[in-house]
């Protein structure tokens, strides 16, 4: 297992191929082979299901829509 530091920093891109530039940038940069996506349905609709096709052919991607009971079973996880 590899451990990828993740940023203390929000970055916000202006419009969708700037933000698809960057995923690549980044999945370049840590030499990544493949990619979990993780979020909700309605990112997944809005967002997610264009992304993960455009990155079809770059890198092998998997999603997971995280819904109420996921959240439900990592809060109990807590206590």
């Amino acid at each position: 297992m590899r451990q990828i530091p993740i940023p203390k920093q929000l970055q916000i891109a202006e419009d969708y191929p700037s933000l698809v530039d960057h995923i690549k940038k980044t999945i370049e940069h840590n030499s990544l082979s493949k990619v979990l996506i993780c979020t909700g349905e309605f990112t997944y609709n809005f967002l997610v299901k264009k992304l993960n096709e455009d990155l079809k052919g770059f890198i092998s991607t998997e999603i997971k829509i995280i819904t109420e009971e996921d959240i439900t079973k990592l809060m109990a996880l807590e206590n």
